[in-house]
């Protein structure tokens, strides 16, 4: 079982599917392309997203945790995005994750 999910499996009473090996997906060799035809005019532009969330949760602890180790995780979390694109067509992404 790929990445040691067997253990996980048998802890939910789940039975890993039998394989003998590689399941082949039948093909006749022919593949399609999709081609839209849109005209892209890049366009100065600026977008801005920001949102705060409060929570208080209880998750697996990160590192060194057993099946019962857990950590608290409690109080706001802000996610924000800017999002620039120019003329020229070129595209950035601000993304901060501030914390203490």
């Amino acid at each position: 079982m790929a990445a040691g999910a067997g253990p996980l499996l048998t802890l939910l009473g789940v039975s890993p599917p039998q394989s003998a090996g590689d399941v082949p997906i039948p093909t006749d060799g022919n593949a399609r392309i999709v081609f839209a035809g849109i005209t892209f005019k890049p366009t100065k532009s600026t977008l801005k997203d920001d949102l705060q969330v409060t929570y208080g949760i209880d998750v697996p602890k990160p590192f060194c945790a057993g099946p019962t180790d857990f950590v608290h995780l409690q109080g706001p979390l802000r996610l924000a995005i800017a999002t620039q694109t120019d003329r020229d067509g070129s595209y950035s992404r601000t993304t901060p994750f501030p914390g203490s």
